[in-house]
This record gives structure tokens, sequence and C-alpha cells, in this order.
């Protein structure tokens, strides 16, 4: 069994790399669209939910190995059961990480979609979180098909809780409306 992982030093150098990528482009171009300090922060963002969503990736090379482990850890490649994995979770702590996380997870990107890339519209907004949401489950379960291992699996839960997250981050922007806080976050992210 291999596994790969983003660690701290290829995650840095990585974001080095893209950061370093991202100036150039910036500075090649005459007119710039958005604010580099939002692009710098929206990429370290999506390199962090890369190492949260997909790593450590195990790579089984032995199938009979590969149905062993699986079957002795009772996992599966996905779970379609709405609140299976919620309520399956156990201890308390673990109920509030695998809650809280995916709450969590892609609330920034809401917020990165309305004040960086100036979406306005709170559906646009939805739309394009819920399709970032299918995609990440979907590629999962991919990556768990291919290395015939359950790596992080393709859950339902994680639809609902992400979804919970992404309104909640349309509600607390909707609610900075017209505030000192959102005129000064909105300023940070002006060109």
């Amino acid at each position: 069994m291999i596994v790969i992982d983003l660690h701290l030093e290829i995650f840095a150098l990585l974001y080095i790399l893209i950061l370093c990528i991202t100036l150039l482009i910036y500075k090649l171009k005459k007119k710039n669209q958005y604010n580099i300090y939002g692009l710098i922060l929206f990429e370290l963002y999506i390199l962090c939910l890369v190492k949260v969503v997909y790593t450590p990736v195990r790579i089984v090379f032995n199938r009979a190995m590969s149905d062993d482990m699986v079957e002795k850890m009772k996992m599966n490649y996905a779970n379609f059961v709405p609140f299976r994995t919620i309520t399956g979770v156990g201890s308390v702590h673990n109920f509030a990480v695998q809650v809280g996380g995916n709450i969590l997870l892609l609330m920034p990107l809401v917020f990165f979609l309305y004040y960086v890339f100036f979406i306005k519209s709170y559906r646009k907004c939805i739309v394009y979180c819920f399709m970032a949401i299918v995609f990440i489950e979907i590629t999962q379960y991919i990556i768990d098909i291919i290395t015939k291992f359950p790596n992080k699996v393709c859950d339902v839960d994680d639809v609902i809780l992400n979804f919970i997250g992404i309104i909640l981050s349309i509600l607390i922007i909707h609610l900075l409306n017209n505030t000192k806080i959102e005129k000064g976050i909105a300023k940070f992210f002006d060109k």
C-alpha cells in the first residue's frame, strides 16, 4: 500500500509555486479584475480544501488485501442514506468534528465568491457552491474506486452539512450588508 499526503513541506512549496504564478500573471496583465490579496487568500483556501478533502490517499495494489481491510474497518466507498454518518460517529468530539467541520468547510467559498469574485447574487453563490459540493463528493468516490480503498467516503451527510454551511454564510453576508464590518471587508477586497 502506498500513502500519498500533502505534507507541510509539499504544501508550502506548492503554495509558493502557485503564488509566484499568480503574481507573475497579475503583473503581466494590464487590467486586473480582482484584488491580489483576495486571490492569494482564495488560493490558500483552495489548497487547504484539497488537503482536507482529498488527502491522505491510500493506494492498495492487492485486491484481496483491500477487501479485507475494508471489511475490517466496516467502511464503504459511499453512503447514500441521510444522517447515517452523523448519528453513527460515536463520541461527542467526533460528532463535533464531523458536523462542525462539514458545516465550516465551504463557508469561506461563499465569502470569496461574494467579496473577491463579486458574485452578488445569493442564488448564483448557492449554485456555484452546490456544484463544488457535488464535484468534491464525486471525485472522492472516483478516487476510492481507482485506489480500491475508501480514503474519503462519498457521503450524502457531507452534502447536507456543507449546504447548511453555505446557507449560514449567505445569512451572515445578508446580515452584514450595509454595516461597517461589510464595508471594511469590501474595501479590503476592492481592486
